[in-house]
């Protein structure tokens, strides 16, 4: 039998990021909120093949269910009409100026 045929149990989270194709910071939050299992054997923490890609999985379902939301999101967006726009800009808003007399300085009192 050959290695080629052979898939590992289990991978390193550096190893286990590369298979999926995420970085090792999204696999160890993936971790920490508990989408993804992981096993710590002594020192070494590995996520097992199978949780790997039952993990993946998971994903695709929540990216096509945010995908549906989006497309039901914009059909409704569709059926409702989009307010009016103004044809001609709005006028530059005036700013007060304050009279010589309120930007002079009081004197000081000797």
């Amino acid at each position: 039998m050959s290695n080629a045929n052979v898939r590992p149990l289990a991978y390193s989270v550096p190893e286990a990021a590369g298979v999926a194709g995420v970085s090792r910071a999204h696999l160890y939050r993936a971790m920490q909120v508990g989408g993804l299992a992981s096993v710590k054997t002594g020192s070494r923490r590995v996520v097992l093949h199978d949780d790997l890609v039952a993990w993946l999985h998971g994903q695709r379902e929540i990216a096509v269910g945010v995908a549906e939301t989006a497309t039901e999101a914009e059909a409704d967006e569709a059926a409702t009409p989009a307010p009016p726009t103004r044809s001609t800009p709005r006028p530059k808003r005036r700013t007060r100026r304050r009279s010589d007399a309120a930007q002079a300085t009081l004197p000081l009192a000797d």
